[in-house]
């Protein structure tokens, strides 16, 4: 079997074709992810990442909710397999360390 186009999966990032426009687009790294202000405070006291990118033709939003593994939260099942990539931690995680 042969693959013609990869998924989500390829290692070159994570594929996107943009709902809006159809243009097709690669996250290549957590660089490419749009985030500001899109930081959630979750109880008790931890702050979650959102994650989300604009189409770079047409600047459509999309939104990849957050780590289910994180947020213990599996609602976002059609974005879910972005964050079992086995490159996701080192690629493409975003932390951020709060003290309170």
């Amino acid at each position: 079997m042969k693959i013609l186009k990869h998924g989500i999966f390829d290692k070159k990032g994570i594929r996107i074709t943009c709902k809006a426009c159809g243009c097709e687009y690669l996250i290549e790294d957590r660089k490419d992810f749009d985030i500001v202000s899109k930081i959630i405070k979750y109880y008790p006291k931890k702050y979650i990442t959102e994650y989300m990118t604009h189409c770079p033709e047409c600047g459509y939003l999309h939104y990849f909710g957050a780590d289910p593994d994180v947020t213990q939260d599996g609602n976002m099942k059609e974005y879910a397999s972005i964050f079992d990539r086995p490159d996701w931690v080192e690629r493409y995680e975003i932390r951020y360390e709060e003290n309170f």
